[in-house]
């Protein structure tokens, strides 16, 4: 390789085995091993580089070109990582732009509510040190499905260049051990999402209580009746104890997790998470995400319709709401009538009856 150049390797990225390339007039030995698991596998795995150069700069240099080509690729784009097998791995569809915050239309003032106090952690890090306080930020959004949780925490993410590391809670192969060490191990300058946190322990409870009734029902009497068939639905409620509460709340905060992180949670049904979960400490910063409201809707008509005039606004506002005060009305069932008619806006105004179906 020629000095100065993007770091890079001219081998394919699966070539298990020892390479040699040169790097600003060196030569160096790459040699790569991992679990013979099949091309797809990314999880365990070594790269191991040498030289006859006894100085460390030459490491430095290469994990710098590296860090610089890996910035360059990924400019204006959002990566997303997620869980491989307790490993973080960007996804096949990786490098997307960064979605714009004006895109996503919330209440008025939550926006900037939101982007001030995630920009006042990262300028206070000091007073966090100074006052002994452990340096991370926890949010908790929740409210109806399709209301822009998940979208706004992209955007977040784009606007502060930031990564997003997703974790399924529900994964039947999460356990205690893999989700402290994905949340110690989080790419740098990134933000953890935990998305819809109520599904990995709201219905467990009642799925172990149906479970143990159907068990008693069946459990045969001195007679040998009593005996019961199996109910179908409760079959496919399969209870998982590979994930628990205690093991979550220690990585979110406990002893060995790691500081300088922002934690994005999201749910539908805030009323079932356990209040230990959403505690002050753990969860810094609440906002509901409802339904649309009047600056919504016309703020979100105003984006598809640039040219609209006021009058226009305020009549496509009041076809939607009529004579209701809040209807149930997503943000993203809005969207979908504006991207229905995006070829026709005139037709969009005609088309709100479809919004109340």
């Amino acid at each position: 390789m020629d000095a100065g150049r993007p770091f890079t390797i001219s081998f394919p990225v699966w070539a298990v085995g020892t390479h040699v390339f040169r790097f600003k007039d060196k030569k160096i030995t790459a040699k790569r091993d991992r679990e013979d698991k099949g091309l797809s596998d990314r999880h365990k795995e070594e790269l191991n580089l040498s030289t006859n150069d006894c100085s460390t700069d030459i490491y430095r240099d290469i994990i710098a070109d590296v860090k610089a080509f890996h910035k360059q690729r990924t400019l204006g784009c959002t990566l997303l990582y997620i869980n491989e097998g307790g490993y973080w791995s960007p996804t096949s569809d990786s490098g997307k732009r960064k979605r714009p915050l004006d895109s996503i239309h919330l209440a008025d003032g939550i926006s900037e509510a939101i982007i001030a106090d995630i920009q006042e952690f990262f300028d206070t890090a000091e007073w966090y040190a100074d006052y002994g306080v452990p340096y991370r930020r926890g949010y908790l959004f929740h409210g109806p499905p399709g209301t822009g949780k998940t979208s706004f925490i992209s955007a977040v993410a784009g606007h502060f260049d930031l990564d997003i590391c997703a974790v399924n809670l529900s994964d039947s192969m999460m356990t205690d051990e893999m989700l402290r060490r994905l949340m110690y191990d989080a790419p740098e300058n990134s933000v953890i999402l935990l998305e819809d946190v109520d599904a990995a322990f709201g219905d467990r409870g009642e799925w172990e209580t149906e479970a143990s009734e159907e068990a008693k029902e069946r459990k045969p009497t001195k007679k040998g009746k009593g005996k019961k068939k199996t109910n179908s639905s409760a079959v496919k409620h399969k209870v998982n104890h590979n994930l628990t509460l205690s093991g979550l709340l220690n990585a979110v905060d406990g002893v060995g997790s790691a500081e300088g992180r922002i934690i994005f949670m999201t749910t539908n049904y805030v009323e079932r998470l356990d209040a230990a979960l959403i505690r002050p400490g753990r969860i810094d910063y609440r906002q509901l995400f409802d339904y649309a409201t009047k600056y919504q809707v016309e703020s979100m008509f105003r984006r598809f319709h640039r040219q609209c005039t006021d009058d226009e606004a305020q009549t496509f506002v009041q076809a939607v709401f009529g004579q209701l005060e809040r209807p149930q009305i997503s943000m993203a069932k809005l969207q979908g009538l504006f991207l229905r008619h995006k070829n026709r806006p005139a037709d969009v105004v005609l088309s709100v009856s479809l919004l109340h179906e």
